[in-house]
């Protein structure tokens, strides 16, 4: 079982690390709406296409040095970054998710899947302050397979009603916002990312991927604030889907045991 472990962690390490690759490509071109299939991979300062021994995740990046090896610009360490980051997260479920029966590997690939996909979502929001509807899409794509790979009636209600749960309540907190403060509080990709999370993490785990989200974003802020640093402008957007996407891993894995710790030790039930 040892050696079983070892190979299926290479390989599933492997397999995000060349994911992690093309997240780059995904990352870099859509909010620029530019075609993540065509052209090939190519230096963003010179146009210079890639070279396939150029483009091997991490290795090239060291092998090169960090430069383009035709304008010797300097490569953002972004890249190598995403890309084992990336590999990190396809290996994490097999740790945390250890069988081998064909419906728990199918998990695996879901959440390896899906935590891709916040990824990009939280590294796109970040940068460009937007969440593309196809990557939206693309988990609620994946919350298909997740359907199956759960057969159990309660369980699929769940995932309907954290569907419908998610994006009402950030609906309900936008509406509240435009009405009262007479601005936008909440964006329409956030909204749509929670209803496509809510199918995936049904709607316990979304409701507590909001709750720690607001921690994140709360802490970021304060500390954004400190003396320190640069006090927040009055008015200034904050990206939430970088605290959302991070809350929504943290709750893929643990957060049936944050719920039961809640509902145990603090509510003493």
């Amino acid at each position: 079982m040892y050696y079983i472990d070892i190979f299926f962690l290479i390989i599933l390490a492997v397999a995000g690390l060349c994911v992690g690759s093309f997240l780059n490509v995904i990352i870099y071109r859509l909010p620029r709406e530019q075609s993540i299939i065509k052209p090939r991979s190519f230096c963003p300062k010179c146009g210079h296409k890639i070279k396939a021994y150029e483009n091997i995740p991490v290795f090239s990046y060291i092998f090169l040095r960090g430069k383009c090896s035709e304008c010797k610009e300097k490569i953002s360490v972004r890249y190598p970054i995403v890309e084992i980051i990336t590999a990190v997260l396809w290996v994490l479920p097999l740790i945390l998710l250890p069988s081998y029966t064909a419906i728990d590997i199918a998990n695996i690939v879901i959440a390896a899947l899906f935590s891709t996909v916040l990824l990009a979502i939280f590294i796109i929001d970040f940068e460009h302050l937007i969440i593309p509807n196809e990557l939206v899409i693309s988990i609620i794509v994946l919350s298909i397979p997740a359907f199956f790979t759960q057969n159990d009636l309660i369980v699929w209600y769940e995932k309907l009603i954290g569907f419908a749960v998610g994006g009402g309540i950030l609906y309900l907190l936008a509406y509240l916002s435009e009405k009262f403060l007479k601005k936008e509080g909440v964006g329409g990709g956030d909204i749509k990312l929670m209803a496509a999370c809510g199918l995936v993490l049904g709607w316990q785990n979304i409701l507590l991927s909001l709750f720690v989200a607001a921690i994140i974003t709360m802490i970021v802020i304060l500390l954004v604030m400190t003396p320190i640093k640069k006090k927040l402008p009055i008015g200034e957007i904050v990206p939430f889907a970088p605290a959302l996407s991070a809350a929504m891993v943290i709750c893929l894995y643990y957060g049936e045991d944050i719920i039961f710790w809640y509902l145990t030790s603090i509510m003493g039930l």
